[in-house]
């Protein structure tokens, strides 16, 4: 059944939609208007860019358009017989462990929970304060139990590193990625994401897939988790958007050892094994 907002409105500080299927998702309705918030409930939650063997239900491509929920397996120019061994692979799988660097408000978090169900893990990664804090509120309002949140920047070392907006929630540490952009006037603390995991006791062996969609920083964050990048059978399915950034990724990754493929709309889609 297609996903539905059959209920939205304001409560205090906060947008929010109820869907046809009882979740409740929230936005701080200074950053998001009511169009860009439903936009975003479809592109990252209903249609969400880790449904990577799903077609797009019609009626989400009015709400779609311009997005890169387009890029999927389904959509790989390669031969069918790797289409259908990837088909395989690349779905993330019911008690998986998933990382996830940039979670956002948790759309797509809360959708890489109801994957990996009750017996797999979700480490959301968020790097802004304001997000993580609505992160929090929309696991919360849905009794989400299968996700660890973390608010920590993600990076190759650690390091004090001024954060950027373009507006709405295209942040990063890397400016030159978001077009026009502002010094948002604060410092993160960031680190690698092998240590983020040691720390909150992730060990990387038991983790299957790694998905990313940062903004221009992926790069610098894949040189920051050498250990996990030595796992056998690691997944990793990065949203790039930019070309420069989708070239430097994919060339990293074969130099260590993963087999990468690259859609139509510069997702990367990597494994090792």
């Amino acid at each position: 059944m297609p996903i539905k907002i059959i209920e939205k409105g304001i409560e205090g500080d906060f947008l929010f939609a109820r869907l046809n299927n009882g979740r409740i998702f929230y936005a701080r309705n200074v950053f998001t208007d009511a169009d860009s918030f439903e936009r975003q409930i479809y592109m990252m939650y209903a249609s969400s860019n880790y449904d990577i063997d799903r077609e797009i239900p019609s009626e989400y491509l009015g709400y779609l358009k311009g997005a890169n929920n387009l890029d999927k397996i389904l959509t790989l120019n390669v031969d069918e017989e790797i289409k259908k061994r990837l088909l395989r692979i690349f779905p993330i799988k019911e008690g998986e462990v998933v990382v996830e660097p940039g979670p956002y408000y948790g759309f797509s978090t809360i959708r890489l929970s109801e994957m990996v169900g009750d017996s797999g893990l979700v480490v959301a990664i968020e790097a802004d304060w304001e997000n993580y804090e609505i992160l929090l509120k929309n696991l919360h309002a849905n009794d989400i139990k299968n996700v660890v949140p973390v608010n920590e920047g993600v990076w190759n070392k650690i390091e004090s590193l001024p954060f950027y907006s373009a507006g709405g929630r295209h942040k990063s540490f890397v400016p030159f990625n978001l077009g026009t952009c502002i010094e948002m006037g604060n410092f993160i603390v960031t680190d690698t994401l092998d240590n983020i995991l040691q720390r909150y006791i992730v060990p990387y062996r038991r983790v299957n897939t790694v998905v990313m969609d940062i903004n221009g920083a992926e790069s610098s964050v894949l040189e920051g988790m050498p250990r996990l990048l030595n796992k056998d059978k690691l997944k990793l399915i990065i949203n790039c958007y930019y070309d420069k950034v989708t070239i430097s990724v994919k060339e990293y990754l074969e130099n260590k050892g993963f087999i990468v493929y690259t859609g139509i709309q510069n997702r990367v889609y990597a494994v090792k094994g």
